[in-house]
């Protein structure tokens, strides 16, 4: 009997000793995240007290005229930076950005526009946050390319405002990318690189050639009659 009492005593120590160094143990630090590998934050819109739609806490908003709010609309805004653009634009730049994308690219309800308002993405008191005059504002296409709408948008602050960030008048909700540094980018479906003057040239040249043949062949066909 008093062999087992003594095997109990042992166990009992043991874990005891087990619970107790558990306890004091230094907890393990969080990894760090980076900004390229944000964590994917999907947001669907919901109806203010007022005349505009917000996304998030501060994300994003859509102002419509006084009384012309929609009675139903729905729209999700990912915050998931892709990847494709990260490699393609942002690292090449040594830049940092922040992502918004309107999953579907959906029409703005009613017959106008709205303003669409690019929430500020980082602490606005951090000690690495860029100026807000300092940024560069970028829509993706479909195709990854990128157009420039930099002076497109308008920052404020203002009170009455839903949020705070960067203003646009738009018809259509699509995906668009802030950054610290200006892009590179290259030229979007909607805007087609120029063909080269070597190809205008020789084109000119062929019409040319042309006309000169018709001139011939006429002035032949005068002289048999």
């Amino acid at each position: 009997m008093k062999r087992v009492f003594a095997s109990i005593l042992a166990v009992l120590v043991a874990a005891f000793s087990g619970v107790a160094a558990a306890a004091v143990r230094e907890p393990v630090e969080p990894l760090a995240v980076s900004s390229e590998a944000r964590e994917d934050s999907s947001h669907v819109a919901m109806l203010d007290d007022g005349d505009a739609i917000l996304w998030g806490d501060g994300l994003a908003a859509l102002s419509f005229p006084e009384g012309q709010v929609p009675g139903q609309f729905y729209a999700r805004l990912s915050t998931r930076a892709d990847e494709r653009i990260m490699q393609t634009y942002v690292r090449p730049a040594d830049a940092r950005a922040w992502f918004y994308t309107f999953e579907g690219r959906p029409m703005v309800p009613g017959a106008g526009r709205a303003a669409l308002t690019l929430g500020i993405p980082w602490e606005r008191d951090g000690p690495d946050a860029p100026a807000v005059s300092r940024v560069w504002i970028y829509e993706i296409d479909g195709d990854g390319g990128l157009a420039d709408r930099t002076g497109e948008f308008r920052y404020s602050d203002r009170s009455q405002d839903p949020v705070a960030g960067w203003s646009a008048n738009v018809r259509v909700l699509g995906s668009y990318l802030i950054t610290d540094q200006p892009l590179a980018p290259r030229p979007t479906a909607a805007s087609p690189a120029i063909p080269s003057t070597g190809s205008s040239a020789a084109a000119g040249l062929a019409a040319a050639g042309v006309i000169v043949s018709g001139v011939a062949a006429g002035a032949a066909l005068c002289r048999k009659r």
